[in-house]
């Protein structure tokens, strides 16, 4: 990916993460700007992926208006487990120190298939330190597909920015989270909690 604030990256960023399915890792972005003009972001594995960038400079933007959602795939980054057994979860996904401009406004109104983050099958989550603006749909949802016992658990989402959001900037589905220290601006629904034990705070 060339991050030069020109280049499409889609299928740089795609393709590092098809090869992390295998045996989970890193993608770091280093401080830039990376278009995602074509498609959406999937990570479909078992293995734990951290996904991070060098601080507010590392720059993922996308335009959504170029594609069409898969079945589940309904955010601009998706990750998920291979099924909904926890032995099929992905278990550890880490997301930090990004921005992320998911390519919509409040104004612009709601769109449930034009998600920002979407994360299910998953467990031991944590999205920390990101700015986050201009999701259409949910900005962060975590586990919104299946029964309750198959969508995963255990998240902490802290010390994010959510800015100019069209609706929820966190919809957690997850069982035993924790949503800490995080800023909203700008934005229509702040956290809908759709799950009993999640702590909220500062």
């Amino acid at each position: 990916a060339k991050g030069d604030g020109f280049t499409n990256d889609t299928d740089a960023i795609l393709a590092a993460l098809t090869y992390l399915q295998t045996n989970g890792g890193l993608l770091f972005f280093p401080a830039g700007d990376y278009y995602i003009n074509r498609g959406r972001l999937i990570y479909n594995s078992t293995k734990p992926i951290k996904i991070f960038g060098a601080g507010w400079s590392s720059k993922i933007i996308w335009n959504p208006a170029t594609d069409t959602p898969g079945t589940m795939d309904w955010g601009l980054l998706n990750i998920h487990g291979t099924g909904t057994a926890t032995a099929n979860h992905c278990n550890g996904v880490i997301i930090q120190d990004l921005f992320i401009d998911f390519g919509g406004s409040r104004a612009g109104g709601h769109a449930e298939y034009r998600r920002g983050i979407n994360i299910f099958n998953s467990e031991n989550v944590i999205i920390e330190n990101c700015y986050l603006k201009g999701s259409i749909g949910e900005c962060v949802g975590l586990g919104n597909f299946d029964d309750i016992e198959d969508r995963g658990k255990n998240y902490l989402i802290k010390g994010n920015h959510f800015y100019d959001f069209a609706q929820d900037a966190i919809n957690p589905n997850m069982n035993g989270g924790a949503i800490i220290g995080n800023h909203f601006k700008h934005g229509s629904t702040g956290i809908e909690a759709g799950v009993s034990n999640v702590t909220i705070s500062n």
